[in-house]
């Protein structure tokens, strides 16, 4: 599959008042899974995802992900959180992975910040909260 083949869909989380455009605060994988952790522009405000059943994660300067920003209905400044439910990524973990996972099961998750894409693979949706 190529990347023109994808189909990136806003993803609009339950927040009351999430911002448009989020900068990440910092990234955790431990234990208790994957978190995201995302402020607004003035950094008063943060959220926090939490993935539980994730696979993969990457993380990549917006810049040296030109080509992808395309695939964006909406640019940073518009709108930050996006999924699919097809991408290369996916395709290449279920290949990976000797065909534990199945492609219709996994969703791909984006984080997309003026400076980062944030991709996360998760079998769920993730809990979010605002903190």
């Amino acid at each position: 599959m190529s990347n023109d083949k994808i189909e990136i869909i806003k993803w609009e989380p339950d927040f009351k008042n999430f911002p448009n455009t989020i900068y990440i605060a910092s990234l955790i994988d431990d234990y208790e899974g994957f978190r995201v952790i995302v402020k607004s522009e003035n950094s008063s405000e943060h959220f926090r995802f939490k993935f539980n059943n994730y696979i993969s994660y990457r993380n990549a300067d917006e810049g040296a992900r030109l080509k992808s920003l395309n695939l964006f209905p909406f640019n940073s400044r518009q709108w930050c959180l996006f999924k699919a439910e097809k991408s290369d990524f996916i395709s290449w973990i279920v290949k990976e992975s000797g065909g534990i996972y199945l492609e219709e099961a996994i969703t791909h998750y984006f984080f997309v910040t003026p400076n980062d894409i944030i991709e996360v693979l998760s079998l769920e949706e993730p809990e979010f909260e605002e903190l």
